[in-house]
């Protein structure tokens, strides 16, 4: 598989007294091909266009500073998603290969930042996203939610997630925490058949992880760190796990 794309964006910031804010416009332009074969045949074939993908996108951040510790940060994303079906065996079955999708994603977050007291920062916002599916969620499956005409069957996520955290910096040491949980609508959850085919379908979940770790600058290119990670997932339409979550990571880094 290959893709070419094309991206832009155009965005502006103002300020105006305790309040400033970013505005802006972006788009992008995906063309995805593919040429299949056996063991090493495929480099001989040509490149035949299977997908192409167009975005434009409208944004708006604005920070309001209630003080000098305190500030509340709000933002709103608009997109018109469309893709298009170029399969030669979608158009011969006569399927509908255009999906047009407008998405809307926005956050809410207050931070408080304590230099009063050293160098820290907490946060806690609540955020909402919704996702077209990918290439490999639209295009693989052989099946989308029991239909097989995947590509107009999986319908788009939606997130809802509440985020807070801390950020702490006193001398040489740094330490950091955070939480999240959240709720997912029509999560596309991709499962494999005995015989290696993908199944893709729509269900609902629930998500809630946390993060804490702890650094030391021993000299100005020495570093190390520690941190702990823990995720949980459960697919609430079936009862089940949500797949593909590590429920539990350390990590130790050691940085020159």
């Amino acid at each position: 598989v290959a893709r070419k794309s094309l991206n832009a964006r155009f965005a502006v910031t103002h300020e105006w007294d305790n309040i400033d804010f970013i505005t802006g416009a972006d788009t992008q332009n995906n063309q995805h091909s593919i040429r299949k074969g056996m063991h090493e045949s495929y480099k001989n074939k040509p490149r035949e266009t299977d997908m192409e993908f167009q975005s434009f996108g409208a944004f708006g951040e604005v920070n309001y500073h209630f003080n000098e510790q305190n500030r509340l940060v709000s933002g709103l994303r608009f997109d018109q998603v469309s893709v298009k079906d170029e399969r030669q065996e979608s158009i011969d079955q006569r399927y509908n290969r255009e999906l047009d999708q407008t998405l809307t994603s926005g956050f809410i977050r207050f931070e408080n930042t304590h230099a009063d007291h050293d160098d820290g920062k907490t946060y806690i916002g609540l955020g909402y996203v919704e996702r077209m599916p990918d290439y490999w969620e639209l295009f693989s499956p052989i099946s989308g939610n029991g239909n097989n005409n995947t590509f107009n069957q999986v319908d788009i996520e939606k997130t809802l997630q509440l985020d807070a955290g801390y950020q702490h910096q006193h001398g040489a040491v740094s330490s950091w925490a955070s939480i999240y949980a959240g709720v997912i609508q029509d999560y596309i959850l991709t499962r494999y058949d005995q015989n290696l085919k993908a199944h893709a379908r729509n269900v609902d979940a629930n998500i809630a992880g946390a993060e804490a770790g702890i650094g030391y600058q021993f000299t100005d290119a020495l570093y190390t760190d520690l941190s702990l990670m823990y995720a949980w997932g459960e697919n609430t339409t079936d009862h089940t796990p949500l797949a593909q979550i590590s429920p539990l990571e350390a990590r130790v880094n050691l940085r020159y």
